[in-house]
C-alpha cells in the first residue's frame, strides 16, 4: 500500500474492518518512508475470510485492535522456536537442516528438513546453514531467513544458498523459498558473450 508524502506518520497504528464493520486482525510493516519520515510503502498482512456466494472487502483504519496471543517466535541457544498455534517448529541456527522438527500437538510430524542438490556429474551437495535471522515477526506472519552454502561431503562450498521460511498464524504449513547464487561467475574476454 502506498501513501502520499506527509499523509501518514510512521508511528501510526492500524487495523482492518470488513464489509460487516467487524475488526479484522492485521499485521503491518513499514517498507519505506519519505524524507520527512512519513510512510511511503506499507505491507498489510491479514487472513481473509470470504463466503462462496458473496464478495468481501476490507478497509484500512488508523487505529489498532488487540490481537491477543497468536504466532510467536522465540530465540534459543539452538535456534528459533516458532509456534503458529496449529503447529510448532524448530529452526536451527546453524547446521544442515532448515527445519529440525515440526509438531502438531504432541505428535511429531517432521524431524528433518534437509536441502540437497545434485550437479550434472551426479555429485551431491547439502545445505550448510551459517546463520539464521528473523526478517519479519508479528502476531500473524513470521519470516525466518537462513544463510549458508550448498557444500560437498567434505564441507567444501559449491554455491551460496539461502532459504526463506514463512510461517502464518493458525496454519501448519510453511512456505519455503530457496535461492542460489554462484560466486564464481564465468568470465568472458572483454565482457563479450558469443551467443
Amino acid at each position: 500500500m502506498s501513501f502520499p508524502r506527509g499523509e501518514v506518520s510512521s508511528s501510526a497504528s492500524w487495523s482492518l474492518v470488513d464489509e460487516r464493520g467487524q475488526p479484522v486482525p492485521a499485521q503491518t510493516t513499514v517498507l519505506d518512508c519519505w524524507g520527512d519520515q512519513s510512510i511511503r510503502w506499507m505491507l498489510v498482512e491479514f487472513q481473509a475470510g470470504a463466503s462462496a456466494n458473496g464478495a468481501s472487502y476490507y478497509s484500512l483504519a488508523s487505529h489498532s485492535i488487540a490481537i491477543g496471543d497468536r504466532l510467536t517466535v522465540t530465540p534459543s541457544a539452538s535456534g528459533l522456536a516458532v509456534n503458529t498455534r496449529r503447529a510448532q517448529f524448530v529452526v536451527p541456527g546453524s547446521g544442515a537442516m532448515a527445519i529440525a522438527e515440526a509438531r502438531v500437538g504432541a505428535q511429531t510430524v517432521l524431524t528433518d528438513l534437509t536441502v540437497e542438490a545434485e550437479d550434472a556429474d551426479g555429485e551431491s551437495y547439502k545445505l550448510s546453514v551459517r546463520r539464521s535471522s528473523i526478517t519479519r515477526a508479528g502476531p500473524l506472519t513470521a519470516v525466518v531467513f537462513l544463510e549458508g552454502d550448498l557444500v560437498t561431503r567434505d564441507g567444501t562450498p559449491w554455491i551460496e544458498c539461502s532459504v526463506t521460511l514463512q510461517f502464518h498464524d493458525g496454519l501448519g504449513a510453511v512456505r519455503v523459498e530457496l535461492s542460489c547464487t554462484n560466486p564464481r561467475a564465468a568470465r568472458h574476454p572483454d565482457g563479450i558473450w558469443d551467443l
